[in-house]
């Protein structure tokens, strides 16, 4: 049965109004409110020099210490993209009801499911033109993990020349119901060196590994990249980085729905900013 956005968004704020008041009538629970917000343009020089920006904004109610569960969430996200090629996929918004449960408290690792509904902005591009229509909905859920460390910063020396390690590790596993139940996997590895801090201004190098993996063997989809990257943080109290990585890449050749067109290896040079901040975490 399909529902409408409408009537599932009044049935989440019945069901998240039902359970902020009952959490918070027992007194041994403390119910918090948290919001967060993030944002990244990249460079792709492979895509023709394509810019792309995705983003999201996220407010909920997160329930702390619920016996093995470190904090259950109930969130609405906004989440919005676009580029300079006017590729459809990339220009939509999207208005979202989650809901996600973490497990550890120094490890973010979390379970969560989203009702979407999204539409298309702008005008497609006359080489990939939109064939969906203005508007969808669809339904996503899986796994995400989360780990990061930053020793310089953790023992806060104070030479400017710290040569100290970090890394940054993303990794998630998703179903996409509208994307003919496509599972998808992604996974982002940084790991480097401060090489130089001046003040609150840091500079880093890093090596980079991502790889991706669907069940329906979708060529972009199925890949693994490889390379050096600089990053450089302008405000140490600021989640906040401008990068550059050079990358080797490959496809993992699955006989998918579509062909390869451009061969199974390829180099990209990538540089853009990253921006995230958090409150109630």
């Amino acid at each position: 049965m399909k529902f409408t956005f409408i009537k599932n968004t009044l049935a989440y704020c019945i069901l998240l109004l039902i359970s902020s008041t009952s959490v918070m009538a027992l007194p041994q629970l403390d119910p918090k409110f948290f919001a967060e917000a993030y944002d990244e343009t990249v460079n792709f020089e492979r895509e023709g020099n394509n810019t792309i920006t995705a983003g999201h904004l996220i407010q909920g109610v997160k329930f702390p210490e619920l016996g093995l569960v470190k904090s259950a969430e109930f969130y609405f996200k906004q989440r919005y993209g676009s580029d300079a090629n006017k590729d459809y996929w990339n220009n939509r918004g999207e208005l979202i009801m989650g809901t996600r449960i973490r497990f550890f408290s120094k490890i973010y690792v979390a379970v969560f499911y989203e009702y979407i509904h999204g539409w298309y902005m702008g005008d497609s591009n006359s080489t990939n033109p939109n064939p969906y229509g203005d508007s969808y909905e669809d339904m996503r859920y899986g796994f995400i993990f989360w780990q990061g460390l930053d020793n310089e910063y953790k023992k806060k020396w104070k030479t400017n020349i710290p040569l100290s390690f970090w890394d940054e590790i993303y990794a998630d596993a998703v179903r996409y119901k509208r994307d003919d139940n496509n599972f998808a996997s992604y996974t982002n590895i940084r790991a480097g060196e401060r090489l130089a801090r001046v003040g609150k201004m840091a500079f880093d190098v890093y090596g980079a590994f991502y790889y991706a993996w669907d069940t329906n063997k979708d060529y972009w989809n199925n890949k693994f990249e490889y390379g050096l990257g600089f990053r450089l943080k302008p405000w140490s109290d600021l989640d906040l980085s401008l990068f550059y990585e050079t990358l080797n890449g490959q496809y993992i050749e699955r006989n998918g729905r579509y062909p390869i067109t451009n061969g199974l290896n390829y180099s990209d040079h990538r540089f853009g900013i990253l921006f995230w901040y958090g409150l109630g975490f």
